[in-house]
């Protein structure tokens, strides 16, 4: 049960929530970043990032039931709470345990003269768990009112409604022109028509590049439509770190041969740049593998580009 923070609840505002949940998106791939950097020295920052993120759930969730904000050293998240609805039942003793954990460490002052520790699976089991209940809330969140998700479904409809009067037209077109004319002008579609392939080796993309880093820059990697990273041999990470343009939208196809594993969506983001995405592998994926990875511009302004490609190595995760 979530813990009222004050006694004036707020009337529930569908772009407030939209920005909460992005908020807390961010908190949780900032927590990602510092978990891939591997050092003992982030415990701290890691989980005061998923503590932040946690509160802003919390949040969206207390006014959604019509409950004042909860405040950030004092909110509450019952094992029974709908917030924690993605979470499997006998996965919550686990989350209970690790959440006491980072809350204690996020919470610790800063000048004591023994840093607080925080055992690293713990840290781990709360950005996975965080993860999930962040991505379990998103059409919630995106349904609730006016989003750019009903634009972009529009948008999606005009793009197939211009292909189809394309094809009309070319067929009108070609109805009117003799065979050779008629084969040159399909060839002319179809070349418009096929996306743009770029493919990159993932040795070129382990250079961390951070938030609002150039587009442009030296040494990312620019595309079209499409881009194939090849990974060498096949991997088996729990995390994903990827630095794309910000503005766009992009799916991600995890494949292992030609078969397709997961696909996987990020973006967009308001950062001028790029922006830094920690994606959470699922289960299934990470256990069976994946050799390669097809970034397609879902949408987007025609001018994209990677900055790095990075993984999270599985780690021992406990046991009951």
């Amino acid at each position: 049960m979530i813990e009222v923070g004050s006694t004036e609840a707020k009337a529930v505002d569908p772009g407030e929530l939209l920005e909460l949940w992005e908020n807390a998106r961010l908190e949780h791939d900032a927590a990602g970043h510092l978990l891939l950097a591997d050092g003992r020295r982030f415990d701290r920052p890691v989980a005061l990032h998923l503590l932040r993120g946690w509160h802003a759930l919390a949040i969206i969730q207390a006014r959604r039931s019509g409950f004042a904000d909860p405040g950030f050293e004092s909110f509450e998240i019952d094992r029974e709470s709908e917030l924690l609805a993605p979470v499997a039942a006998k996965k919550r003793w686990l989350w209970e345990d690790s959440f006491t954990a980072i809350r204690e460490a996020a919470l610790a002052e800063a000048w004591r003269d023994e840093p607080h520790e925080v055992d690293r699976n713990s840290l781990t089991l709360q950005f996975r768990l965080l993860g999930l209940c962040i991505a379990g809330h998103h059409g919630e969140v995106m349904g609730s009112g006016r989003s750019w998700k009903r634009l972009f479904r529009a948008r999606l409809l005009l793009t197939a409604a211009a292909a189809v009067v394309l094809i009309l037209v070319a067929v009108g077109l070609a109805n009117r022109l003799d065979e050779d004319d008629a084969e040159a002008l399909y060839l002319d579609f179809e070349e418009v028509a096929e996306p743009v392939t770029v493919t990159v080796n993932i040795d070129q993309l382990r250079e961390f590049k951070p938030r609002g880093y150039p587009w442009d820059a030296d040494g990312n990697v620019v595309f079209e439509d499409r881009l194939i990273v090849t990974l060498g041999d096949t991997k088996y990470p729990e995390v994903i770190s990827v630095a794309l343009d910000g503005n766009d939208r992009y799916s991600m196809a995890l494949m292992r041969g030609e078969q397709q594993i997961e696909v996987l969506s990020v973006g967009p983001s308001a950062s001028h740049g790029l922006e830094v995405y920690t994606v959470t592998v699922p289960g299934e994926a990470s256990v069976e593998g994946f050799d390669s990875i097809v970034i397609q511009v879902i949408e987007g302004d025609g001018c994209h580009s990677i900055g790095h490609l990075m993984f999270e190595e599985p780690r021992i995760w406990p046991t009951r």
